[in-house]
């Protein structure tokens, strides 16, 4: 519960007392538990049932937990998009952490040094950790031309 714990220190004896405190705006996660697709989003934020007159003060903040399986580049503007059409406010966007398979790739061989390394393939690995999926061809054009400039 909300509030502040007010801890009093009396010789040898401490007392602490909770003091709960309203929220003066909710502080909602979506979904309650675990993760949604990007898809269900405005399925989620049409079933918190909220007033679509509430003044902008009121107006809950919304943190979105995300699956990560075929979330695309511009996911976050994809949100905002959405949310758009609703009282709320997003806060804060977290995709879920990458499956073990691919940090296990990453970390196979702690001994290999970053200049042993393929610079495509840190490429790669970083944008796939980033975007869960794998980069396109468009992606890696972009990289090979930015790395030829460097």
């Amino acid at each position: 519960m909300h509030g502040v714990t007010l801890v009093s220190l009396d010789g040898v004896k401490i007392v602490s007392e909770h003091i709960p405190i309203g929220r003066p705006v909710a502080f909602l996660r979506l979904p309650e538990a675990g993760e949604m697709r990007l898809a269900d989003f405005g399925d989620h934020l049409t079933a918190l049932d909220l007033q679509p007159d509430l003044p902008i003060s009121e107006w809950p903040f919304v943190q979105v937990r995300l699956a990560r399986e075929g979330l695309q580049p511009g996911f976050r503007e994809e949100i905002d998009r959405i949310a758009e059409s609703f009282p709320v406010r997003i806060v804060e966007a977290r995709v879920t952490a990458m499956p073990d398979t691919l940090n296990e790739l990453v970390v196979a061989d702690p001994m290999i040094r970053l200049a042993e390394r393929d610079p495509e393939d840190l490429f790669k690995l970083a944008f796939e950790r980033a975007f869960g999926v794998a980069p396109d061809a468009a992606h890696l054009d972009v990289f090979h031309r930015a790395r030829a400039e460097s």
